[in-house]
C-alpha cells in the first residue's frame, strides 16, 4: 500500500469522526463565544467610547480650523500632538491620520521671545 492509500483508510475516518463528534462542535462553540467575549469587552466600555469620540471630534475639529488658518501656534500643535497620540491609545480608528500629516505640513506660529 501507498501512503496515499493509508492516509485514506487511517486519518480521512478520523478527521470526519473529530469534525461529525459532538465534543468537536463543543468546542468550536466555546470558541466563539470566548471570542464574542473578549470583542464585547474591548467594545462596550461606554466611558472609553465616548471620550475617544469627543477627543476624535475635537481633535478633527482643531485641525480642520488649522488648516482653514493655514498655520497653527506651536503650542496648539504640541496639545494636538498629545491628544493624537491619546487617541491612539484609545484604539483610535485612524481616521484622523490624513488630517494629522496636513497639519504637521502647516507654518508653526512660534511664541514671541520678550
Amino acid at each position: 500500500m501507498d501512503t496515499t492509500t493509508i492516509l485514506q483508510i487511517v486519518a480521512v475516518p478520523i478527521i470526519v469522526g473529530m469534525l461529525g463528534s459532538a465534543g468537536f462542535a463543543a468546542f468550536v462553540n466555546y470558541r466563539i463565544e470566548i471570542s464574542r467575549e473578549n470583542r464585547k469587552k474591548k467594545e462596550t466600555n461606554p466611558t472609553e467610547i465616548g471620550v475617544r469620540l469627543l477627543l476624535q471630534d475635537r481633535i478633527e475639529w482643531l485641525c480642520i480650523k488649522y488648516l482653514g488658518a493655514g498655520e497653527v501656534r506651536w503650542s496648539d500643535l504640541k496639545w494636538l500632538r498629545q491628544a493624537y497620540a491619546d487617541y491612539k491609545l484609545m484604539k483610535g480608528n485612524g481616521d484622523l491620520d490624513e488630517l494629522i500629516e496636513n497639519v504637521e505640513k502647516l507654518k508653526v506660529i512660534y511664541p514671541e521671545k520678550k
